[in-house]
């Protein structure tokens, strides 16, 4: 180094030599100015995005934001990276003034001395959300040209759609406007046995809905079904039960069957025809006939069709089911007497049966008070209204297995306490001659010491009621004030402390 200094002779002189260099001045970069939405502005969206302008050095930028100023409950430092827009993870709250600090940094630090800005959301709320019109929220076989509708969102502008063939994916259709329309053709169809998901976000001058649930449906085959086999009972089997059901083989591309029974002939009676009996491999259809050829037939379908040259299987049933052997009667005791009008009856239980059939009388046979009421595999019965007082009450409980039923399980009987009406009926006058002797000019029924007549009906044989009567008032078998012909005449008699009896009687001239 050559240094322009002059130095004294015969002097020693220290020289030290120091090396640095220089880079420039360290700087953290200059402030960010928040674009979108403007400082001080006014009715913002709620799910606006914020944009701002690039600041000379910086590296990243760390946002806040909060409902006050200095707040942090929108965003709490949250450094975004090298970008100048950010996606809100939440629309802003309605009506509230937010405040935004955008803070750039480097590799120097953080500029924290930017300034804060803030501007006021709108006061209208986001509209609501939708739900799925067609095809329905879950559901399955969808045709695959379906055309997707929602319900209407009040206040909404217009809706965004998300489609994906897994839950949060978008890889069919990626947050389309679609406009103020309820409805979208997916152009060329959804793929075959999809399962599709979809979002649905309606939007306004407020916002997005961000909040909607995700809705799915699962789309069809794009084919008709082939025929099924059925496999239970097979082709040209014989002495097939009479209760069997029918198994046959699943198509996974079918949603349900159809299927058809006919008696005898191919062309016979129908027992069933094409009835639809699910989704499943097997139905219990109606017990066949004993030692009778059937014809089957089962067609599969989806949304596209139904299976077509499907073939009917035959096969011919054994012997009927053996009947179920009838009940022991329990209570109340046959022939017994004094019997309680509310009394409750009881039987026994019987091995291999499905149940019991009750029916209840007034006479052999009957059915007037209960007919044919099946109990199920109850053994105890309880009239909901009180059996008439002094009649003969006939029952008989019949026993059944699937659609077989042991009818010839015997009658019991018993009487209920009170007056007998068979005592005013043995009072009763058998036939009457008004011919104006003095003897038996009139047909009367006088109450007894038991039993008190009500009111007294005479009828024709054809059933016309000719005649009314009160206790004890006699009949001289005119009609009008003219005689009426020899001939046999009904009466029914309405008691007060007992059933009401029927009968008849002779009109002789």
């Amino acid at each position: 180094m050559k240094m322009g200094i002059p130095f004294s002779s015969k002097t020693v002189f220290l020289i030290a030599l120091v090396c640095w260099s220089w880079n420039g001045f360290s700087q953290t970069p200059a402030c960010a100015a928040l674009s979108i939405p403007s400082n001080g502005g006014t009715n913002v969206a709620l799910d606006i995005n914020f944009e701002w302008v690039a600041s000379a050095r910086a590296e990243s930028y760390v946002l806040v934001a909060g409902t006050s100023s200095g707040a942090t409950d929108i965003l709490d430092n949250v450094n975004v990276g090298n970008v100048t827009e950010y996606d809100l993870p939440n629309n802003l709250p309605l009506g509230q003034t937010i405040f935004v600090k955008i803070i750039p940094e480097n590799t120097d630090g953080q500029n924290i001395n930017c300034a804060e800005v803030s501007f006021t959301t709108t006061t209208t709320q986001v509209p609501d959300c939708v739900g799925l019109v067609v095809p329905i929220e879950g559901a399955v076989d969808v045709p695959l040209d379906t055309a997707i509708e929602w319900t209407t969102s009040t206040n909404a502008t217009g809706y965004r759609i998300t489609i994906g063939s897994s839950s949060g994916s978008n890889d069919i259709i990626d947050d389309l406007d679609v406009g103020n329309t309820n409805s979208y053709q997916y152009p060329g169809g959804f793929a075959v046995l999809t399962a599709v998901f979809i979002v649905i976000t309606p939007y306004n001058a407020s916002g997005s809905n961000t909040s909607c649930s995700e809705l799915r449906f699962t789309t069809t085959s794009a084919t008709v079904p082939r025929c099924t086999q059925i496999i239970n009972p097979q082709d040209g089997t014989e002495l097939v039960p009479v209760n069997a059901n029918i198994t046959w083989i699943r198509d996974f591309t079918a949603t349900g069957y159809l299927m058809t029974i006919r008696e005898d002939e191919a062309d016979g009676e129908f027992i069933l025809r094409e009835e639809d009996v699910g989704n499943g491999t097997n139905f219990k259809p109606p017990n066949f006939k004993p030692r009778t050829r059937y014809f089957v037939t089962m067609i599969p379908y989806n949304a596209q069709g139904n299976a077509v040259g499907c073939e009917a299987i035959t096969f011919t049933t054994g012997d009927p089911l053996p009947l179920p052997d009838c009940s022991e009667w329990v209570f109340p005791v046959n022939r017994s007497s004094g019997v309680s009008p509310n009394t409750t009856f009881e039987w026994s239980e019987v091995p291999n049966t499905d149940g019991f059939i009750l029916s209840i009388g007034t006479s052999l046979n009957g059915t007037d008070i209960l007919s044919m009421e099946d109990v199920g595999n109850s053994t105890t019965y309880e009239l909901s209204d009180d059996l008439p007082i002094g009649a003969t009450i006939y029952v008989k409980v019949d026993t059944y297995k699937g659609d077989e039923i042991s009818e010839t399980c015997p009658i019991i009987s018993f009487r209920i306490e009170g007056p007998d009406p068979m005592n005013l009926e043995n009072e009763i006058p058998k036939f009457f001659t008004p011919n104006n002797d003095g003897f038996n000019d009139l047909w009367t029924i006088n109450s007894t010491e038991n039993i008190s007549v009500n009111k007294i009906f005479v009828y024709d044989r054809y059933g016309k009621l000719l005649r009314q009567l009160g206790e004890g008032q006699g009949w001289d078998g005119t009609l009008n004030g003219k005689n009426l012909p020899a001939a046999s005449y009904w009466y029914s008699v309405e008691l007060v402390n007992a059933p009401a009896i029927k009968g008849y009687f002779l009109l002789k001239r």
